[in-house]
C-alpha cells in the first residue's frame, strides 16, 4: 500500500513578534490632573425650561387695581384741598346730616336778563328772585346792613355772584358777623374777587332766617349755618350767564 504524503501548507503563519504594539498616547490636556489621569468632564446641566407668560386676565386685573388707587387718591385731595365744595364731614356734623344735593339748593325758572332802568319797579315772579329784569349797573361786592334792592342784586347774579339775604327783626347781627368773616376767608376767584353780597330782605318764604342765591338757583336756612353756606358759595360762583368781574 502506498504510503500518504503529508504536504507542508504552503501558506505560512505571520510571525509573532514578542514586542507589544505600541499605543498613540494623547497630548497632555490642561484639564488633566497633576497625577496623569484625565480629569472628569462635568456632566452638562440641564436647560431650565422658560418661564411661561403672565395671562392676560392677570395683568388686566393689576391695571385696574391701580387704576382705582390713583382715581380714589385723586378723589381725596380734590376734598381736602382749599376750597372745596365739599368738606369732610364727622358723623353727627351739618354737612352728614344733610345730602350733597339739599346743601346745592334748588333750581328755580328763569325769568331772563333785560336792563331795565335804574330805580324803576321790577316785578318779579319768584320770591326772592334768581334771575330776571335788573338795574344796569350792579352793586359792588360786600356785607350790607341797609336793604339793597334787587333790581341791582340780580344784576350780581348775572355777573356770577352769591347773594345771602337775612330777614330778623333785629337785623340778625350773628349772621352778618359770620358773613363778613367768610368774606375775608372765601376763595378768590380769577378776578381776585370775593363775589358775595349780602343784604337785608323782608318776607322770606317759610319765615326762614336766610337765603342764598345764585343764578337760577336758590338755598333756604331756617337758621344760617356759614359752613352749609359755603358749600353753595363755592358751588354756584362765577356760574352767571356773564363771566365778568
Amino acid at each position: 500500500m502506498a504510503k500518504k504524503r503529508h504536504h507542508k501548507s504552503s501558506r505560512s503563519s505571520a510571525p509573532s513578534s514578542s514586542r507589544p504594539t505600541a499605543v498613540a498616547s494623547r497630548p497632555p490636556s490642561p484639564a488633566d490632573r497633576a497625577d496623569g489621569r484625565p480629569a472628569r468632564v462635568p456632566s452638562a446641566r440641564p436647560i431650565p425650561r422658560a418661564r411661561q407668560p403672565v395671562p392676560r386676565r392677570y395683568v388686566a386685573g393689576i391695571v385696574a387695581g391701580v387704576v382705582v388707587v390713583l382715581i380714589v387718591a385723586a378723589g381725596i385731595y380734590f376734598l381736602m384741598r382749599p376750597g372745596s365744595t365739599i368738606s369732610p364731614t364727622t358723623p353727627g356734623s351739618t354737612q352728614a346730616n344733610e345730602s350733597q344735593q339739599d346743601l346745592l339748593g334748588v333750581q328755580v325758572p328763569d325769568e331772563g336778563r333785560n336792563h331795565v332802568s335804574e330805580g324803576s319797579a321790577i316785578v318779579y315772579r319768584q320770591n326772592p328772585p334768581a334771575s330776571g329784569p335788573h338795574y344796569p349797573e350792579p352793586k359792588p361786592w360786600g356785607v350790607y346792613t341797609d336793604t339793597v334792592a334787587p333790581g341791582y342784586w340780580v344784576h350780581n347774579l348775572e355777573h356770577g355772584g352769591v347773594v345771602l339775604l337775612y330777614d330778623c327783626p333785629n337785623g340778625c347781627p350773628s349772621v352778618v358777623d359770620q358773613l363778613r368773616q367768610a368774606f375775608t376767608s372765601l376763595p378768590k376767584d380769577k378776578y381776585n374777587e370775593v363775589k358775595l353780597l349780602a343784604t337785608p330782605y323782608s318776607g322770606l318764604p317759610n319765615h326762614a332766617q336766610a337765603m342764598a342765591v345764585s343764578w337760577d338757583f336758590q338755598k333756604s336756612y331756617a337758621t344760617f349755618d356759614l359752613q352749609k353756606f359755603e358749600v353753595f358759595y363755592n358751588a354756584h360762583v362765577d356760574h352767571g350767564p356773564e363771566d365778568v368781574p
